[in-house]
């Protein structure tokens, strides 16, 4: 909604106000004037708020002005800090004339703001009012959304895909077991399809006495419901109806709790939208051991996490492709089976197609579109639907099928979330279709934009009673894990630790996200040759309003069209201005790096006066001097976040020591390239990500190593490579959370344990919270055993690398117990390494190659002690390798002889054999590995491979996984 985004805009200014008071003096009257004003703005919008959605039009607009006014403002009074800050603090310099021209922005300013409020306070507003005009329907639209979502039980969807199994295992689970269910999932994926099926299941008929099925949407009023619930079971005639009206509260849930007590109940509470109507409700039910159960569905994990007592919760999937096409036929085609329509029906297959994947397994969006075409057996007609399908799925033109628009449907949860949460959700509306979204990267986004500020971040831990101590980033982390619960994104785990490492929106949710954006001209995403007319204003259909600027732009560079524009001529340079610019991302598209030369981007940069985020991600920069382009960005003394992420660029310009606000920098360009980086990051102290490149892509310009002791604020450094930064300053990082080094040889280690207590210290004030090393070197010596012996055990270390010789590997109590992935090379270890790491009770993912093991036999056993923090207990032993799922093992020249005992890794995934010369066959066991999905056997010899093919001797013990790759080295490369 529009007030969201100019409270937004209001709190990034009166942060700024705040967090720059210093060198506010100049032109201290001005601001305290608008500050005042501001409140008043604020109160304003929190009313209206308050009553959405029925504001009336002026609300509308005086909300549009606010916040292009607060944006403006804080563009004057950022552009008068930086200039003061870029002089070294000598103020007594600005010029009068300087101080006449930012005084006169000011005041010119504040007039408007003192106009707006003038008029809201003349004009009034009554923002819960809503005047109908003539003719038309006196429910708001808002309430019609509801409305048309709310459901009813002897409503039954005929056609359905992809839902049997869930169907029989969630009828099972009421009848069966003592646990109530949950289902999750988006707007429109089908849950309360799929819990109409279960309702009317064969088994839920016979087991249960009684049923009742209500709809609580977002509005509910607790009476209203437990009344409906009572109603529901007892059929009651009139008078006892009239009866059940009168009744209070209390004497509601005492009936409800007695009468489910004494029979076999089944409730179904439908589109659950708040943790809180679980809440009110809950002590109307009894105990699922008692026999009665619930069943409720919901896009909010949270609301099925207050459920009292056990339950399932189960997620639903989108449909696959083959399902969607079902499901599209199915309702296409329902008005004229038995015919052919005519000689265009391949055709008109294709259309369907393409307009299927356009819904992305979105089963709401595919029922639209195919019950649309149903009354449309024309072909052309067809074609005009398959030209305008956004418009159709938005229920555009006239169009709205039983379920109304798709859109619709999403809206609802958009409008359900707090006004923090749009915000989130709109910033995601700048990546390109497809895009997976790094969630570390998009969080630092958030908090360097100023979604996440000083404030926010005090009232969110205040709301929650935590403490303080968090970071705003740790805030951040909390607004997307929201985002994730209320089914608005869709995320993707990292394989070896399970954390959440990128997402996205689904291609029908991106779709609404651009309408919303464009509505609320929050951000753009345009390709590179349309910059000009965006900043221009040439696209008028960017907007809803005319008068509103761009603060926010996505660019994406095609290699083929863009390879030879210029984003901004010389020309052009002067009409264009960019100084409101807040974050400019720019992407490439396609699976190759997107070439452009400095000189193409050159005139659009000189433009950037006050840009928080810049992003380069995949981009290729040619030209003669490949660094100049950066040199622009050295003058960007209000940036927070830089990041060069897979990109080309060779080299940094010493210019970027100017950078002294900027708090994540990300130099982890393409592995194909090496960067040379000057020595000046120990200039930005407000720094607190920094990611260097990978491994052996880091140069510096000098003999010197880079300083980074004055970087006391870091919390994140991630690739530290020790033959490049000097170590001795990791005293200073007191607040670091997340350490990875990349290369440390053995000389450093003890440098390093001496220097930095952060790293083995468990002490209640270590704030570390992630630790990761790669230790290149041999590690013979017995003091260089103790030192590994210290790494090992270090504090929350989760990836640990060793590349030497190791004389002995440590016994398996010296590891942390959170250890979970680990990669030997060259140890050269003679005994058989799997007997100490079969017992770390983390370990998810373990490489073993190039002669880190040259023994001949190795063995990974079924069972051993049980150790604290295990499971998969057999015989009152554990099995080996319990949460292991990645295993490679290459290039072990001695291995011969592999044994695998039943039960031994029981969560294994993925086996990859490669180049292990003298392998003989692969072990037995591996028959028993039924999580086992992928199998690569790769350069083995050709005697190791043929025992594997179908009929041959050892295809048995392969058989069961899903997905088998026995491939030579070139075709592997």
């Amino acid at each position: 909604m529009a007030e969201a985004i100019a409270s937004f805009a209001l709190n990034g200014l009166a942060n700024l106000i705040t967090s720059e008071a210093k060198f506010l003096n100049g032109v201290k009257s001005q601001v305290e004037r608008m500050q005042i004003e501001l409140r008043r703005m604020d109160g304003f919008l929190k009313d209206v708020d308050a009553t959405r959605p029925d504001r009336d039009n002026r609300a509308t607009n005086w909300i549009v002005e606010i916040r292009e006014v607060a944006y403006d403002a804080e563009d004057a009074v950022q552009a008068y800090v930086l200039k003061i800050a870029s002089r070294s603090g000598r103020l007594a310099i600005l010029r009068v004339s300087e101080l006449r021209k930012i005084g006169s922005d000011l005041e010119a300013i504040y007039i408007r703001i003192a106009d707006i409020t003038r008029s809201i306070s003349t004009y009034g507003v009554s923002v819960s009012s809503h005047v109908d005009e003539p003719n038309n329907a006196t429910i708001s639209s808002y309430a019609r959304k509801k409305e048309m979502r709310r459901t009813y039980s002897h409503v039954e969807e005929e056609d359905i895909v992809g839902l049997g199994k869930e169907v029989e295992d969630l009828a099972a689970a009421l009848v069966k077991s003592e646990k109530h269910v949950a289902i999750l999932g988006m707007g429109g994926v089908g849950k309360t399809t799929l819990a109409k099926r279960i309702y009317r299941h064969h088994l839920i008929r016979r087991h249960f006495d009684c049923f009742a099925w209500t709809c609580i949407s977002q509005q509910w009023q607790t009476k209203d419901v437990l009344q409906g619930l009572l109603i529901g079971f007892l059929r009651p005639n009139k008078e006892q109806r009239e009866e059940i009206e009168k009744m209070r509260i209390e004497e509601l849930v005492r009936k409800l709790y007695q009468f489910q007590k004494a029979r076999r109940c089944l409730v179904i509470l439908d589109d659950v939208w708040h943790a809180e109507a679980v809440e009110s409700l809950s002590p109307a039910f009894p105990n699922s051991t008692g026999g009665s159960k619930i069943l409720l569905t919901t896009r909010n994990k949270e609301v099925a996490l207050h459920m009292r007592g056990e339950r399932v919760l189960h997620e639903l999937r989108f449909l696959t492709e083959a399902e969607s096409l079902e499901l599209f036929r199915k309702k296409a085609f329902a008005r004229n089976e038995g015919t052919e329509f005519g000689p265009h029906r391949t055709e008109m297959e294709k259309l369907g197609r393409d307009m299927v994947r356009d819904c992305g397994g979105l089963p709401l969006a595919i029922v639209v579109i195919g019950g649309l075409l149903a009354t449309k057996p024309i072909f052309g007609e067809w074609k005009v639907v398959h030209k305008n399908m956004k418009s159709y799925l938005r229920g555009d033109k006239g169009h709205r099928q039983q379920h109304g628009g798709v859109m619709d449907v999403l809206a609802l949860s958009y409008e359900d979330l707090p006004y923090y949460l749009k915000i989130c959700f709109l910033y995601l509306g700048q990546f390109p279709e497809d895009y997976e979204i790094e969630a570390e990267q998009l969080v630092r986004m958030w908090v360097a934009e100023g979604i996440v500020s000083p404030m926010t971040h005090y009232w969110y831990y205040q709301k929650e009673g935590e403490e303080l101590e968090e970071t705003m980033v740790d805030v951040a982390r909390a607004y997307l894990d929201e985002l994730v619960e209320r089914c608005v994104v869709q995320v993707r785990l990292s394989k070896s630790r399970g954390r959440l490492k990128s997402c996205r929106l689904h291609d029908v949710m991106r779709d609404f996200c651009l309408s919303k954006t464009r509505e609320e001209n929050f951000c753009e995403l345009v390709p590179f040759r349309h910059v000009n007319q965006i900043l221009l204003g040439d696209i008028s259909s960017t907007s809803s309003s005319t008068f509103t600027k761009i603060r926010r732009l996505g660019i994406y560079f095609d290699h083929e069209e863009d390879a030879d524009k210029t984003c901004v001529t010389d020309g052009q340079e002067h009409i264009i201005g960019r100084h409101h610019l807040r974050t400019v991302l720019c992407f490439h598209k396609g699976s190759e790096l997107s070439c452009i030369r400095w000189q193409q981007l050159q005139p659009f940069l000189n433009g950037l006066k006050l840009p928080r985020v810049l992003g380069f991600y995949g981009i290729r920069i040619l030209g003669r001097d490949k660094s100049k382009i950066l040199t622009k960005i050295g003058k960007m003394m209000n940036l927070r976040y830089l990041s060069l992420r897979r990109s080309e660029i060779v080299e940094l310009p010493s210019s970027l020591g100017n950078l002294r606000c900027l708090q994540t920098l990300d130099l982890r360009v393409s592995r194909l390239i090496a960067l040379y980086v000057p020595d000046v990051l120990w200039k930005m102290e407000q720094l607190r990500h920094l990611y260097f490149p990978r491994a052996k892509n880091l140069r510096t310009l000098s003999d010197s190593k880079l300083r980074l002791h004055s970087l006391s604020n870091l919390e994140t450094l991630v690739n530290l490579d020790a033959r490049c930064c000097d170590v001795q300053c990791m005293p200073k990082w007191k607040r670091i959370q997340e350490l990875k080094i990349t290369y440390i040889g053995t000389q450093d280690i003890k440098a390093v344990l001496e220097s930095a207590n952060i790293i083995t210290s468990a002490r209640s004030s270590s704030t570390l919270m992630r630790s990761s090393f790669c230790i290149k070197g041999d590690i013979v010596l017995d003091e260089e055993q103790s030192l590994l012996r210290q790494i090992l055990g270090g504090h929350h270390l989760y990836n640990l690398h060793i590349a030497g010789t190791l004389d002995k590997l440590p016994k398996h109590y010296h590891f942390n117990s959170e250890v979970t992935k680990l990669v030997l090379a060259h140890t050269k270890l003679v005994e058989d390494p799997m007997a100490t790491l079969e017992m770390l009770p983390q370990l998810r993912s373990l490489a073993l190659s190039w002669d880190s093991y040259v023994g001949k036999t190795m063995v990974c056993s079924a069972s051993r002690p049980p150790q604290d923090g295990t499971s998969q207990a057999i015989n009152g032993s554990v099995s080996g390798f319990p949460q292991l799922k990645y295993l490679t093992l290459s290039f072990l020249h001695n291995l011969e002889e592999w044994r695998v005992d039943g039960g031994a890794m029981p969560s294994l995934l993925h086996l990859q054999i490669r180049q292990c010369d003298n392998l003989k066959a692969v072990p037995d066991g591996l028959r028993f590995v039924n999580s086992l999905e992928k199998l690569e056997i790769i350069s083995m010899p050709e005697a190791f491979k043929n025992r594997l093919h179908e009929g041959r001797e050892d295809y048995y013990k392969i058989q069961h996984v899903p997905s088998r790759s026995i491939i030579t080295e070139e075709d592997h490369v």
